[in-house]
């Protein structure tokens, strides 16, 4: 196997608050990466004066730091800018208010070793055990994935040449990423997941239950949906399997639903 380059991609949007803290966890890695991506979605903020900063503060370290501007546009196309001038063979994907565990990377690494042909590593997000092992890891196909998204973007590397011809879909603004999963594993390859947290939230928030994109689960819901109404139309799916996901998906939601609304029931008392 030749030598592993990881290239992680940053999109950033009015993160003045947490960037810094989002950065620092990559370069506190016992895996350092090959580089790292930063692009600036037209944020409204000092973002961009803060990725400036980054950059000059790492500037003597071995990892290269890029800034990218562009106007706002949405995460998609920043993740995808990222993707399209990643220069590594695998790429790390990290949201500006998320930190990875220390051994992230690491493990990860440890894993593409252990199963070569995987195209994709993965794992759970939520506040780190002290030490990440190995010891509780699954491999996911294209219709493993069906029953659930493994592959939540702060956690996951993707293999670079897998990806080729592959982005995440700049008009979908729900489940977008779990539709580039789909997309990366219905070309028959497989990815590996390592269920323990590999990066946390900043702010703790929630992955539904609270405002914002993650936490309005109807939005998501329905982008879902989507995906397996464009799995069907693009032939991932036959028509059983179709009507299957989508009733899976529903109950699913049915679930989400019942524990946020618990979650907020709770927090008004």
């Amino acid at each position: 196997m030749k030598e592993m380059k990881i290239s992680v991609v940053v999109p950033c949007y009015n993160c003045s608050t947490t960037i810094e803290t989002c950065i620092a966890s990559v370069f506190n890695q016992s895996y350092l990466p090959y580089e790292i991506i930063l692009v600036d979605d037209g944020s409204k903020d000092s973002t961009l004066d803060k990725l400036q900063e980054i950059k000059q503060k790492y500037a003597l370290k071995a990892v290269e730091i890029t800034v990218v501007t562009q106007e706002n546009q949405g995460p998609s196309t920043a993740r995808n800018s990222g993707l399209l001038l990643a220069k590594g063979n695998w790429i790390a994907f990290l949201d500006s208010d998320d930190v990875w565990h220390t051994d992230k990377l690491q493990k990860q690494v440890e894993v593409v070793f252990a199963y070569p042909d995987a195209v994709v590593v993965g794992g759970e997000k939520g506040v780190f055990k002290s030490n990440l092992t190995l010891a509780n890891i699954g491999v996911i196909d294209f219709k493993k994935l069906c029953f659930k998204n493994y592959f939540l973007t702060s956690s996951s590397m993707v293999k670079t040449e897998a990806v080729e011809g592959i982005l995440f879909n700049v008009h979908q603004k729900h489940s977008e990423d779990y539709r580039f999963f789909f997309e990366l594993l219905g070309r028959g390859g497989y990815g590996v997941c390592i269920f323990e947290n590999l990066s946390c939230s900043i702010t703790m928030k929630r992955d539904f239950g609270e405002a914002g994109l993650s936490g309005d689960i109807y939005k998501m819901q329905k982008g879902e949906l989507s995906n397996f109404k464009y799995l069907y139309a693009n032939n991932y799916l036959n028509w059983f399997e179709y009507a299957f996901f989508y009733l899976f998906s529903n109950i699913k939601f049915l679930r989400r639903f019942t524990l946020s609304m618990g979650y907020r029931f709770r927090n008004k008392r």
